[in-house]
């Protein structure tokens, strides 16, 4: 019913049809795949010191996609958004389920348990109605989301600040942006 994952960070619950995916965040693993994991997670559960963003306005200067700015602005909404990014900041476990974004914050010493006990009560759910309630869900997100994008991609990762961005997180010294 329930398989943890080669890391113990997720556990996946699989059935004929759907497959629900539950995921914790550990402050200690935190990087830009589990925070893009995390963004098309069903269900979020979070310790009290986990920590959610994308400080890349101070470490890379780089973007995110289009896709992920779309899911970005549809689970926190454009000014919590515009705010994160700007800052470079990351947003506590507590902001984060304010914001909808973790359903449950659980001590670390509960959260493997407390994940198990969740996949363990979805999977004991009506698998029809939760494989078209995914679906209904994805497509409703799908025709909000916007398409294309390749210009902003292309500016940023064309720019000297991203090449500045990167030449400084490789040295491990603060970029010097110069908006080119």
């Amino acid at each position: 019913m329930a398989d943890q994952a080669q890391d113990s960070s997720e556990v996946l619950v699989t059935r004929e049809g759907p497959v629900v995916t539950l995921t914790f965040n550990r402050p200690e693993a935190r990087n830009a795949l589990t925070w893009n994991i995390a963004t098309v997670c069903d269900i979020r559960i979070a310790t009290p010191e986990s920590s959610f963003g994308f400080p890349i306005a101070r470490t890379l200067g780089n973007c995110l996609s289009m896709e992920n700015y779309s899911r970005c602005v549809e689970l926190f909404g454009p000014s919590r958004v515009k705010e994160m990014i700007m800052r470079a900041r990351l947003i506590t476990a507590e902001e984060a389920h304010a914001a909808g974004f973790v359903h449950e914050i659980v001590p670390a010493a509960g959260l493997e348990a407390r994940v198990k006990a969740v996949a363990e009560e979805v999977a004991s759910h009506a698998p029809i109605t939760l494989k078209v309630t995914k679906e209904a869900v994805r497509r409703i997100q799908e025709r909000r989301r916007l398409e294309g994008g390749e210009d902003l991609i292309s500016l940023t990762y064309t720019s000297a600040d991203f090449r500045e961005g990167m030449s400084a997180f490789l040295e491990k010294r603060k970029p010097r942006w110069t908006g080119k």
